[in-house]
């Protein structure tokens, strides 16, 4: 079946990795359009995701010497869960049946993009690639993610455990993602929600092909507490079910050597509930505004 495919890679700041990172897609995508797994009109499409290096000018240029090569401008930054919806839009305006979307830095497996299209074509609607090792993470970001997946799931928001950006949607999930409204999206919680037809693939993760994550621990934190907020209302319901066990609990304390504990010890737990809530009600705040998630500078 002769699919037409669009790649989504969202850069910001990422110059040096363009052209290389071209090359090597560029070479997947040659290698399943001669084997008819894909349609002459399969693009890589990178999303410059408002860098202030030269990441638009060596996307341009590879444009304009490779029209398979596409490129999509934000006027501003605006996060990488933006970058890679504004590029599944794109794709969508051009009738594609699936976007692959993956990071730039190639610590995906593109290899298995022809097992995601294999996959696609025995009927699934959705193909998430999950990494099996994290040998090339460092300390503090292999544990961190392993954290970070935990509380997700011991929150209930429904994620796949290991997976990041590195998936395969067809035109139905398309159709189903350009339906969520909302500001702050955290398209790992999402996706999930689009199809019950979806199948996980397993790959290697390598090493980042150059360059410096700009993916902080800051980035990894806000995008967990998007996740959880947006998906989830475990946090107040836990509060209220503390609460409830405080008061009972506060009958039975007697003893006044307990007092300036239980004083100071439930005042901090007091601010922090406080805390939790107003993370609801800001959100709520900026959803209200209905401000748009980006703009778009310029199409190549």
């Amino acid at each position: 079946m002769n699919s037409k495919v669009w790649l989504i890679l969202p850069a910001y700041n990422e110059d040096e990795l363009i052209a290389e990172t071209a090359k090597r897609l560029d070479e997947v995508l040659n290698k399943l359009i001669e084997n008819g797994k894909l349609s002459q009109d399969s693009r890589i499409l990178f999303v410059d995701d408002g860098s202030s290096d030269d990441t638009w000018k060596k996307i341009a240029e590879l444009h304009n010497s490779n029209d398979r090569i596409k490129g999509l401008r934000l006027a501003v930054n605006a996060g990488q869960q933006n970058a890679i919806y504004a590029g599944i839009m794109q794709a969508k305006s051009e009738n594609v049946d699936a976007v692959v979307t993956l990071d730039v830095d190639l610590q995906d497996d593109i290899e298995k993009i022809e097992t995601f299209i294999d996959k696609m074509n025995e009927g699934y609607e959705a193909v998430f690639g999950v990494h099996n090792e994290r040998n090339t993470d460092t300390f503090m970001k292999k544990h961190t993610a392993i954290v970070f997946y935990k509380f997700m799931k011991f929150m209930g928001v429904n994620v796949i455990e290991n997976h990041s950006e590195f998936r395969l949607l067809s035109r139905t999930c398309i159709e189903r993602l350009s339906e969520f409204k909302e500001a702050n999206l955290f398209l790992r919680g999402i996706v999930t929600k689009l199809t019950k037809n979806y199948i996980l693939v397993d790959y290697e993760r390598k090493n980042r092909l150059g360059g410096t994550p700009k993916f902080s621990f800051n980035s990894s934190f806000e995008l967990a507490v998007n996740g959880i907020t947006a998906f989830t209302l475990d946090p107040i319901r836990f509060i209220c079910v503390f609460g409830l066990a405080i008061t009972l609990f506060s009958f039975l304390l007697l003893s006044k050597c307990l007092f300036v504990f239980t004083l100071w010890f439930f005042g901090g737990l007091q601010l922090l509930a406080i805390g939790i809530i107003g993370e609801y009600i800001a959100k709520i705040n900026e959803e209200t505004k209905k401000r748009p998630r980006y703009f778009i500078d310029e199409i190549l």
